[in-house]
């Protein structure tokens, strides 16, 4: 093989390589704008959906939020239930009550799931965890902020799922615990809270899709 011979098999070889870096570069860049419209689009998306929800509450001058909403607008918001199954038992609903430890009367911020000990617990939409440990009443709780103002709250858990801490991010539908029995409860429940500026709302009123 002369000299000449040569050079062109070299020319051949590095203009094979930078075409060959050509094509993966553009493939990385196609890939991250189409990546970027998608959780663009996501997001958009999500964020009207917390606007819907977030329009139809209203300050009822108690402390708590009600709904004016149909059952028909209701579910087709955002959150799903926070436990699977389609026949969850609920031992307490969200509004006054008599309190079945304290024996005294005051509103319940949320609604108790009454489920077997270790029945994995799931976010409701997606979220940052603001806080995940033990607080008085509540026990072992983990509280998740959502877009448009929006915390759900997890209360009487039996343990996290390893990994989770402030400031982890989680997914509609992705376990973060497991159903106990602490704090101040009578027995084995999920305490779930749904808050819009930190005001308390039924969750049984978003908790439809």
């Amino acid at each position: 093989m002369d000299l000449n011979q040569n050079k062109r098999v070299l020319v051949l070889f590095f203009a094979t390589v930078m075409y060959l870096n050509l094509i993966r570069i553009l493939f990385l860049v196609t890939t991250f704008t189409v990546s970027n419209l998608v959780i663009r689009s996501a997001t958009a998306a999500e964020v009207r959906s917390f606007a819907t929800v977030k329009e139809h509450y209203q300050l009822n001058g108690t402390g708590l939020i009600c709904s004016r909403t149909s059952t028909q607008q209701r579910r087709k918001l955002l959150f799903r239930a926070p436990l699977d199954g389609s026949n969850l038992a609920i031992s307490s609903k969200f509004g006054p009550r008599r309190h079945p430890v304290m024996k005294t009367r005051k509103a319940h911020m949320g609604i108790d799931y009454a489920v077997p000990r270790g029945t994995p617990i799931k976010s409701t939409a997606n979220g940052k965890i603001q806080f995940a440990g033990r607080q008085k009443g509540y026990g072992k709780v983990i509280k998740i902020s959502h877009i448009g103002g929006f915390t759900t709250v997890y209360a009487h858990q039996s343990r996290f799922k390893p990994g989770l801490k402030r400031g982890s991010f989680v997914m509609r539908g992705e376990t973060i615990g497991y159903v106990g029995s602490t704090g101040t409860t009578t027995g084995n429940n999920l305490h779930y809270e749904v808050r819009v500026n930190n005001k308390p709302v039924d969750p049984l009123m978003v908790d439809k899709s």
